[in-house]
């Protein structure tokens, strides 16, 4: 990821809209997302104008960008509290030790 930006509770936004961000890949490939909840527990993830539903279980969710269309996939994890020393560092372990995040482990670091 070459670049991030984000707005919080954006002014115009769609109905229970809290975030809205665009992620510039170092490809040079743009993508937008968003995360709507009335809750602040499950929700909706907007990538690119496509739907993608989160639960109480949570989500991790992993955007490709090869400079088409987005592909997104995504995990039902929980993930780890990150109150509590280095955000980055305690991600990177937790993907770590997972198998299907695990090769995500090392580039996640490097950026």
């Amino acid at each position: 990821m070459a670049d991030s930006s984000c707005v919080v509770t954006p002014a115009g936004g769609a109905p229970n809209e809290v975030y809205r961000c665009t992620i510039t890949f170092v490809n040079g490939t743009t993508t937008q997302w968003s995360i709507r909840t009335a809750d602040g527990k499950t929700g909706t993830i907007m990538v690119e104008g496509r739907a993608y539903r989160m639960t109480r279980d949570a989500d991790v969710v992993r955007i490709v960008a090869d400079g088409g269309s987005p592909q997104v996939t995504t995990y039902a994890r929980m993930m780890p509290p990150l109150t509590i020393g280095k955000p980055r560092d305690i991600l990177t372990q937790w993907m770590a030790r997972d198998t299907e995040l695990a090769l995500f482990a090392a580039v996640f670091r490097s950026q």
